[in-house]
């Protein structure tokens, strides 16, 4: 990574007002771009593509977690929109029949004699895999606000 830069003034004077706006403006940025990444790859990874629980994936930056030169995105699903989207993250034991219907599945109240095991289909956990590309988007994303920042704190 290479940065120019070149200023009038004194550098103390420089530096302080830039200090504040990179913690502010560049890491939230830079965290932003990884979320945007972790956030693809978890809805590519819902196994309906066009459906609730594909939808009810967000991405919402966590006050409560961030500060001190550190911000945090949480990518998640919606549970009031999504509430059994946890069955297939974690997967669940089956107690009733169903049956697919018009290419849909259907479920019913009848009970099965041998609950069945639904394996797991993780679409959040397996979002993870797509850390190094999280990490290329946050350094890339981070020096194009940086040089931003710094254009700004010249004026």
């Amino acid at each position: 990574m290479k940065l120019d830069i070149s200023m009038d003034g004194s550098l103390s004077d420089y530096l302080e007002k830039v200090g504040g706006e990179i913690e502010r403006k560049v890491t939230r940025s830079a965290a932003y771009a990884g979320a945007e990444v972790f956030y693809d790859e978890a809805r590519r990874n819902v196994p309906v593509k066009d459906g609730t629980l594909r939808d009810a994936i967000y991405h919402a930056f966590a006050d409560t977690l961030s500060g001190n030169g550190q911000q945090v995105y949480r990518v998640t699903w919606n549970y009031n929109k999504a509430p059994h989207g946890h069955l297939i993250e974690h997967g669940h034991w089956r107690t009733n029949k169903v049956f697919y219907q018009d290419g849909k599945l259907v479920f019913t109240k009848e009970r099965l004699a041998t609950p069945v095991w639904v394996a797991p289909h993780s679409f959040i956990r397996k979002s993870e895999d797509a850390a190094p590309r999280a990490l290329q988007a946050m350094k890339a994303r981070a020096v194009e606000r940086l040089e931003e920042v710094m254009g700004e704190a010249k004026n």
